[in-house]
C-alpha cells in the first residue's frame, strides 16, 4: 500500500524537480514509474553514486537549478533535509 501511495503521489507532481536519494525504493519506483516525471537532476552524495549515471543522466552531489527536489528515501528521510538544508541548498522539497 506504501508503494502505491507512493506511485500516486509522483503522478501528482507535474512541473520539473530533482530525484535525490537513489536507494533501493528510488530504484524500484524509478524503473518503472518516475518515466512522466520531467527530471532535471538525479542526485546523492553517497560515494557509491560518484561518476554512476541513471537514465542517461550523470548521479550529481547537488543540484544544478533551482527546481524541487522530490525525496523517496523511507528511513533517512530527516536526516538527509537536514544535510541539504547543511548544503545551502534552499530548492523546495516535495517529501514522497
Amino acid at each position: 500500500e506504501s508503494i502505491k501511495y507512493k506511485i500516486w503521489k509522483l503522478a501528482t507532481i507535474n512541473e520539473p524537480v530533482n530525484i535525490w536519494g537513489l536507494g533501493d525504493i528510488t530504484w524500484h519506483i524509478a524503473t518503472e514509474n518516475l518515466v512522466h516525471l520531467d527530471v532535471l537532476d538525479y542526485i546523492d552524495n553517497d560515494p557509491a553514486f560518484r561518476n554512476q549515471t541513471y537514465n542517461g543522466k550523470p548521479v550529481l552531489e547537488r543540484p544544478t537549478n533551482g527546481a524541487p527536489i522530490v525525496i523517496l528515501s523511507q528511513g533517512q528521510r530527516q536526516r538527509l533535509i537536514a544535510n541539504i538544508r547543511e548544503m545551502g541548498i534552499t530548492n523546495d522539497i516535495i517529501e514522497i
